[in-house]
């Protein structure tokens, strides 16, 4: 384990590596329990970006490439092959490490293509007050945890931080992914509209599928299970080779 990776769900008999990503202001643990919902052949590794949970203490990555530059590198080992997936801000980072890194498969969950990040940001200033009534809004954070002034100066600047980084993502349609890409949504998400997820075949050479869950940003939350069994499923296609 590292600090990138402090929380991995050790398989002995491991046939691939899910690298999962949170959104903004979340960490490793929001994938605490997949490791359970999954078939022993999977082995979840879940990241935590610095300036959250254990590494609170540490000053936020201003850059993208500051987050997928590392975790890149981390990636970057003897072991099965890697399935990135990640879910809202996190989405992006994981496109990123795809385009530094040979992976099996892209999921990406709750989020517009990359091309698109700096036009579609959900607000357009980044004070406290702004930021904190939008997390409210988006029904991702716990009230009483809201209620605490020290963890909502955390999660505004976490946020605020966040959202520099897709204000300054470039708008132009990069080069595709050599995996297959999974792109997943909760029925009316306004952050990420099914028309918005299908934005995402652009960037798939290899195969691209579409599947809702649920509904809202949220739903990896309300509807873990259904969400697990989906991955699994593009799993043993990208992996076992099923049919």
């Amino acid at each position: 384990m590292t600090a990138w990776f402090p929380r991995i769900a050790r398989r002995t008999d491991a046939r691939v590596r899910l690298v999962c990503l949170g959104g903004a202001g979340t960490g490793s643990t929001e994938f605490a329990t997949w490791h359970h919902g999954l078939p022993e052949w999977v082995e979840v590794w879940a990241a935590q970006l610095p300036g959250r949970e254990r590494r609170i203490r540490e000053a936020p990555a201003k850059t993208m490439a500051e987050l997928a530059d590392p975790l890149a590198e981390e990636l970057q080992q003897d072991g099965p092959p890697v399935v990135l997936f990640g879910h809202s801000f996190g989405a992006l980072i994981a496109y990123e490490v795809a385009r530094r890194l040979e992976v099996a498969g892209l999921a990406v969950a709750s989020t517009v293509v990359p091309h698109l990040q700096a036009t579609r940001l959900p607000v357009t200033n980044d004070d406290d007050e702004t930021l904190l009534a939008w997390a409210r809004s988006a029904n991702g954070t716990d009230p009483e945890l809201l209620a605490d002034e020290r963890f909502a100066r955390w999660l505004a600047e976490d946020l605020r931080v966040t959202l520099r980084i897709r204000r300054d993502y470039p708008a132009v349609l990069p080069e595709r992914l050599r995996c297959p890409v999974l792109a997943i949504g909760g029925a009316g998400d306004p952050d990420a509209t099914a028309v918005d997820l299908a934005e995402w075949r652009q960037y798939a050479a290899a195969g691209f599928d579409q599947v809702e869950i649920g509904s809202g940003h949220f739903f990896l939350r309300d509807e873990r299970d259904s969400l697990l069994t989906a991955l699994t499923g593009h799993l043993d296609r990208w992996i076992l080779g099923s049919s």
